[in-house]
């Protein structure tokens, strides 16, 4: 990696990251036509031949239907408020929704493959980082000590997920579901030795982050993991080992019937690492080179 020069870099390839994301991109999934499995294509503008026709009416009309009109904005907005709240509490509550709107195909598919690693698919693929190597240094001269191309990665997967919700996506009891939030894991080790302990850490990126805060939360969550107090995930398996091994066989088996439904309660698919929208493991760091895993 050749160290640029400290001119400054002009139109990086990366440099939407160093912006804050505009409104539009911040865009949920029912921004998008759900009939299509990738859930990418927009949703068509509203048209403004409503409001064209709305100023035809006289101004008599409108005097004697201001006050009906009032009354009708008022509980309209009462309304919304009440569907926001009921939706924020399912939000908190629930891991995802369920797509309604999917092809006849979409829905038949889980069916089949009924396991993960049937709708696997493996590739390898080559290419350039030269200019996201000079976004990075760019990042580490602004301040950024220890940005790198895994915070890159994240950062540019967040920025994808805004753009395309339909990525964000998941399978639930064979429904295929839209997830609520982005969550992102990672497996770290406490200290660089062979005999320190592995953990899984977990944070919850909003859709308009930028790389600057993706980097912080990524460095805030994986520096109180490296101390000396265990994380919520250690906490909830050292919680289970202690169940005696033919009672928790019975209990692992409850929290799969529960799972396969959507009803598991919602702290533990926080903290568990087989909900979430993306893994990934910095094996750079370890001096390994890349590796097929397991879902």
């Amino acid at each position: 990696m050749n160290k640029p020069t400290d001119q400054t870099i002009k139109e990086p390839l990366f440099a939407a990251f160093s912006e804050t994301a505009p409104s539009n991109t911040a865009l949920a999934d029912s921004a998008y036509s759900e009939g299509s499995p990738a859930g990418n294509t927009p949703a068509r503008p509203v048209s403004g031949a409503n409001e064209s026709a709305g100023k035809k009416e006289t101004g008599k009309a409108e005097d004697e239907n201001s006050d009906s009109e009032q009354d009708s904005t008022t509980s309209g907005k009462g309304g919304k408020k009440k569907k926001k709240k009921k939706k924020e509490k399912k939000k908190k509550f629930r891991e995802g929704r369920r797509i309604r709107s999917m092809s006849a195909m979409s829905v038949f598919i889980p069916f089949i493959m009924k396991k993960r690693n049937d709708a696997c698919n493996f590739f390898t693929d080559e290419f350039d980082i030269e200019r996201a190597e000079e976004y990075i240094y760019e990042k580490r001269r602004q301040g950024l000590k220890s940005f790198g191309l895994m915070h890159l990665i994240v950062a540019a997967y967040v920025r994808i997920i805004a753009d395309k919700p339909g990525i964000n996506r998941f399978i639930r009891g064979q429904r295929v579901m839209s997830r609520n939030n982005i969550e992102i894991m990672l497996t770290i080790k406490r200290k660089m030795a062979l005999n320190s302990e592995d953990t899984v850490v977990k944070f919850f990126p909003e859709r308009d982050y930028t790389a600057e805060q993706v980097y912080n939360e990524m460095v805030a969550t994986i520096k109180e993991a490296t101390s000396n107090t265990d994380t919520d995930f250690d906490k909830t398996a050292a919680a289970f080992t202690k169940i005696p091994r033919f009672v928790l066989r019975s209990v692992m088996n409850l929290l799969h019937f529960f799972d396969y439904y959507g009803l598991l309660p919602r702290f533990l698919t926080k903290v568990s690492p087989f909900h979430g929208s993306m893994f990934i493991t910095s094996m750079g760091s370890l001096g390994i080179k890349p590796i097929y895993h397991h879902l």
